[in-house]
């Protein structure tokens, strides 16, 4: 069985995952573009950015092991004023729609914002929130709109919003990943299966479906 871990900030060394580790391109030059990754401006490093990441970031989009663009994003309580960060994730959209790659996007506080952002901007390709944790109303406002959400630990976590109502969700746009966190991409597969009462082969399909769908191609382990 395979496993995809849709946002990772970790290595892995596991031939049964498919893993897409995240970079910020400010301060980070060791990229290995050899395997699969996705590449942006983290609004945590938007007070150090300035117009030569933009080509960076358009040079780089042209790799091919790029599977994504960002993450990028709007956070109220980290990084530059809002309209600094609105312009940079903007850019970011553009690019995803130039490359035809989906768009990751880390939110914090601002998702009445970003689906303001999606109403005006009616992207083609995907967006997919990675980590989100808000309550059950806004989860299916974005779903309603095409929007993947991405569940990590907060599936672990018995008071958390997505552990409440992840089971209730359309399995059409639900992602899983590891992030940051100490639980391994089969630990979470297995509590997503566990709270929506099915098989971890059926959640493996779901997510194997959704990432197909998603990406535009099937995921090959190497």
């Amino acid at each position: 069985m395979q496993y995809i871990d849709i946002h990772t900030h970790k290595e892995n060394d596991d031939d049964k995952v498919y893993s897409i580790r995240s970079y910020s391109i400010i301060d980070n030059n060791n990229i290995p573009y050899d395997k699969p990754f996705s590449v942006g401006v983290h609004p945590w490093d938007s007070e150090k950015f300035n117009f030569c990441h933009f080509d960076t970031l358009k040079r780089i989009s042209n790799k091919e092991n790029l599977c994504a663009i960002g993450e990028a994003g709007l956070d109220k309580l980290r990084g530059a004023e809002y309209h600094i960060q609105e312009k940079i994730f903007r850019y970011h959209c553009e690019l995803a729609e130039k490359t035809n790659k989906p768009l990751i996007i880390h939110c914090v506080k601002y998702h009445d914002k970003l689906l303001a952002l999606h109403t005006e901007l009616q992207p083609k390709m995907p967006w997919i929130i990675h980590s989100f944790n808000r309550n059950a109303k806004t989860a299916k406002e974005f779903i309603k709109k095409g929007i993947y959400l991405s569940f990590g630990e907060s599936l672990y976590k018995t008071i958390s919003n997505p552990h409440k109502y992840f089971s209730e969700l359309d399995k059409e746009f639900i992602f899983v990943e590891t992030d940051e966190n100490d639980y391994s991409i089969q630990d979470i597969y297995q509590q997503a299966a566990s709270l929506r009462g099915i098989e971890l082969e059926e959640m493996s399909e779901i997510i194997k479906t959704n990432f197909t769908k998603c990406f535009g191609y099937a995921p090959v382990v190497k």
